[in-house]
């Protein structure tokens, strides 16, 4: 990835600013001040994150990207999870949210990409850190496999398990989706998280295709 310009010249050009100097990747613009909690937040926001396979990182505790040493220390942060994301995509073209009349082309994750950073992210805090899930991360979770074939997802999965640099990963992430799927906790915390909008029948039904596309411990 050429280093010029570099992500953090050209974030600090467009008025960008680190929102935490301890944790590289986060990035805010628009600053003001929280008035109940005193706190600095930012009226626009974006998150920069690199998957730990590909950062060059000896360790994913350690949040630096040496791979993108040359574009800043605040550039991206490296994260774990997010290495089919990298690989399962697509060129697309995306409106402007402000001006539809402005399109640019731009690399996006497949629906087994997000699925696989979902899955992760939630396996990672209930089977790893004990810490809860935000709700939208549930609901994140089942909308993703709402819109998604599961046979097609399993295909994009098993393609880039023999992969010797994200190999690891994304079997990880597939085990922690078979899990999950599994899990009667997570079913439930998605009904709480849909707010009574998603019935439990169709929850179920889906869940149900789900697991049959990823059987139970095939992917350790």
């Amino acid at each position: 990835m050429s280093a010029d310009p570099s992500i953090e010249d050209t974030l600090r050009a467009a008025g960008f600013v680190p929102r935490n100097p301890d944790r590289p990747g986060l990035w805010g613009r628009d600053p003001f001040r929280d008035e109940a909690t005193g706190r600095t937040l930012y009226r626009e926001i974006l998150d920069i994150d690199c998957p730990f396979a590909l950062s060059g990182a000896i360790s994913p505790k350690k949040r630096s990207t040496p791979a993108l040493a040359r574009h800043g220390k605040h550039a991206s942060n490296n994260t774990p999870g997010l290495e089919l994301a990298a690989m399962d995509r697509s060129l697309i073209e995306v409106p402007d949210l402000e001006d539809p009349n402005h399109r640019v082309q731009m690399f996006v994750a497949g629906d087994a990409g997000l699925l696989c950073a979902k899955s992760y992210k939630i396996g990672e805090r209930i089977f790893v850190t004990s810490r809860l899930p935000r709700p939208k991360d549930y609901l994140d979770l089942f909308l993703l496999m709402d819109s998604s074939d599961p046979a097609a997802a399993r295909d994009v999965f098993e393609h880039h398990m023999s992969s010797p640099i994200i190999g690891a990963s994304v079997k990880l992430g597939a085990s922690y989706v078979s899990r999950l799927i599994r899990d009667s906790d997570v079913h439930t915390r998605v009904l709480e998280a849909g707010g009574g909008r998603i019935p439990p029948d169709v929850t179920e039904g889906i869940f149900a295709n789900w697991c049959h596309a990823f059987p139970r411990n095939n992917f350790r």
